[in-house]
């Protein structure tokens, strides 16, 4: 695996579609606290709180928050109320769906890596509370530019974590800074621009070893760069999904159905069925970025679609 290099040099390449990437990042950009001080701690402690090992490394999955969403919006494509009456027979509310937040902290004794940063609403009083400071923070992996995902990157301007390499989609980077007439795209361009401006923003494509035991693997669709990632120590491995997986059932059951918010339908749906049908070949844990917390488990196939089995 080739190891990524920090740079600031990017080529632009073609504008790429744009319907509704902006709308996800507008929306819960605005509800993001902008002072870290603004975050009381008996307030912002993490809603969830899991531990797990993975080889010599380990994994603290934090529970960010949780965003309300109309069911509908992960049944594109689908009959109409088709996701309702899959959530009714599940014993689920029926007309929203309840979509955690999930973040991923991996400490390997060398580096303390976030993956993804959240809306901002609570992460860094989360760290704090569990004894990680945010100067301890050595790097941080973004898998996309929606605003749930780049939220908690800086605050006025400031990075929230000063220390740490960003590291963030080539591919996704071209289109950000491309789509001018999309705020979603130019909130996520403002919010890593600290890094940028502090050399601090390192780019990947897909394949690269971001850092030692972390594989970045493109799975496009979502959003014209959305990457997953293959996390390895020892003899160990773990995939983190991002949005690849954005619920339990209506996603997996039915990989067809669209996501509102992808960006090219068609795209990610073959990234769902591609991604989900290796993960469960191989028999690998994932994480998933919306499901229930703590979101970890594995994916098996079940008829012409597949079912999450939480571990």
């Amino acid at each position: 695996m080739a190891q990524v290099q920090g740079s600031k040099t990017v080529s632009r390449r073609a504008l790429f579609k744009t319907a509704g990437l902006g709308l996800l990042g507008a929306s819960l950009l605005g509800q993001v606290q902008p002072a870290r001080a603004q975050a009381p701690m008996d307030m912002a402690l993490p809603l969830g709180l899991k531990r797990l090992q993975l080889g010599d490394a380990s994994l603290t999955l934090i529970q960010e928050t949780s965003l309300q969403l109309p069911a509908n919006v992960f049944g594109g494509g689908a009959p109409e109320g088709a996701v309702s009456e899959l959530l009714a027979e599940n014993n689920l509310p029926s007309e929203t769906i309840d979509a955690s937040v999930n973040i991923i902290l991996l400490d390997d004794g060398i580096n303390k890596v976030l993956f993804d940063t959240g809306t901002g609403q609570t992460l860094l009083p989360s760290l704090e509370a569990i004894g990680v400071a945010a100067e301890d923070i050595t790097g941080v992996v973004f898998s996309h530019f929606h605003g749930d995902h780049v939220g908690g990157a800086s605050f006025e301007g400031a990075l929230a974590y000063p220390n740490a390499m960003y590291y963030f989609p080539q591919l996704e980077w071209d289109f950000v800074t491309a789509a001018s007439d999309n705020q979603g795209a130019q909130n996520a361009v403002s919010k890593l621009q600290p890094a940028l401006n502090s050399d601090q923003l390192s780019f990947f494509q897909d394949g690269d070893e971001i850092i030692s035991g972390v594989q970045a693997l493109a799975a496009t669709g979502h959003t014209p760069g959305h990457h997953i990632f293959e996390l390895a120590s020892g003899s160990e491995s773990i995939t983190y999904m991002a949005d690849t997986a954005n619920h339990y059932l209506a996603a997996l059951l039915n990989p067809e159905w669209s996501f509102s918010f992808d960006s090219d339908p068609a795209e990610a749906t073959a990234a769902r069925r591609e991604q989900y049908g290796r993960v469960a070949d191989e028999g690998s844990r994932i994480i998933a970025y919306h499901f229930p917390f703590p979101a970890v488990g594995y994916i098996d196939r079940e008829g012409d679609g597949f079912r999450y089995l939480p571990a």
